[in-house]
């Protein structure tokens, strides 16, 4: 394992735009020949084997510039990209930004990029813009250094060269980083990757632990719910059941005929202070014909009775006073009579329909 600060040959790459150096009268140049220095000092090289690469010194005129870039990235160990509103909107910078990143990415290295803003961009306030663009969202992951409030100083004023250093140490500390062997790198990878693996395969766990204890919430409050119809659904089937067992106790009745139940006096009917006497002990009831023929007998028989007393009587005026008496019994027996007749009538009105519903 080893670190890039102790390659023979050590170079960074200085990313701008011309137009901005024109612009600022060569300060962006100056910029990094300050760096350049700063950087030599605090890594102890010579200036044979220490350099910042600026196309406006490397590429002579009618070459190929891309092919040139490339070359130059392909031996860069750091990259120093100056922001401005001309470099996010070149595609030449662009480029650049892009060919180090798959040279990053080679050496196995993700922290060789260290953005300056010189002057602000507004888009890098923008969420929305600075996630939509590659650049600016590198820019910002990369964490750059601010450092517009010296955009229009020298670079040998005091605060200038102090946060060169400072950001010089930043860029050293990286380059004596130790860095992985292809091996190492690989071994490295398939570690993040297993890691990885078992990050994921304990979030599944978790979720599915959170799942089943979320089903097992549901299914006991639907349980909770349908405990109450449960209760009375059983208790419906108990009453069913008890019913059905009891009609299984009575007697078999056959089609068209009523079970024979005993049947009791009203209590009109029953002898005062005596018990209720079913009809099977008092025997059947009198017909309207019975009935008359008893009225007509104790008739007659007061008929008699009144004859008979004609000649026993002393007096003629007691006779009277007896017939009467026996005339008045005569018609209260024969009202009584009538309304025999009449309530027999009424009572086997009543008994028809249940007559009827018998047969």
């Amino acid at each position: 394992m080893s670190s890039l600060a102790e390659l023979p040959e050590l170079v960074g790459f200085f990313s701008y735009s011309r137009e901005d150096d024109e612009d600022a009268h060569g300060a962006l140049s100056a910029l990094r020949e300050r760096i350049q220095r700063e950087l030599r000092s605090q890594l102890g090289r010579s200036r044979n084997s220490f350099r910042i690469w600026q196309d406006k010194e490397a590429i002579a005129s009618g070459k190929l510039w891309k092919a040139e870039i490339t070359t130059a990235i392909g031996q860069s160990a750091f990259f120093i990209p100056i922001i401005t509103p001309t470099v996010v909107g070149s595609k030449y910078c662009r480029f650049e930004l892009e060919s180090f990143l798959v040279r990053e990415t080679a050496l196995g290295r993700n922290d060789l990029i260290f953005p300056i803003l010189y002057i602000k961009v507004p888009a890098l306030d923008d969420a929305v813009r600075r996630d939509g663009d590659e650049v600016l969202s590198i820019i910002t992951k990369r964490q750059y250094v601010d450092w517009s409030q010296f955009r229009h100083l020298d670079v040998a004023t005091p605060d200038v060269k102090k946060s060169v250093e400072s950001f010089c140490t930043d860029i050293c500390n990286a380059l004596f980083r130790p860095s992985l062997s292809p091996d190492e790198r690989q071994a490295q990878d398939e570690a993040a990757a297993l890691l990885e693996a078992e990050q994921e395969r304990q979030r599944r766990d978790a979720e599915a632990k959170r799942l089943a204890e979320e089903e097992k919430r549901r299914r006991a409050a639907d349980a909770d719910a349908e405990r109450p119809a449960k209760q009375k659904r059983q208790r419906e089937e108990a009453e069913a059941a008890r019913r059905n067992e009891e009609n299984a106790r009575r007697p078999a009745v056959a089609p068209g005929f009523r079970a024979a139940t005993p049947v009791t006096r009203n209590t009109e009917d029953q002898a005062p202070g005596g018990p209720e006497v079913s009809e099977a002990h008092r025997g059947p009831p009198l017909s309207r014909a019975g009935r008359v023929v008893w009225s007509l007998i104790g008739l007659a028989a007061v008929a008699a009775i009144g004859a008979s007393l004609v000649g026993v009587l002393p007096s003629r005026a007691l006779f009277l006073v007896i017939d009467l008496a026996l005339g008045l019994y005569l018609w209260v027996v024969i009202v009584a009579a009538i309304f025999f007749w009449l309530g027999g009538i009424q009572r086997d009105q009543r008994a028809r329909p249940d007559r009827r519903h018998d047969r």
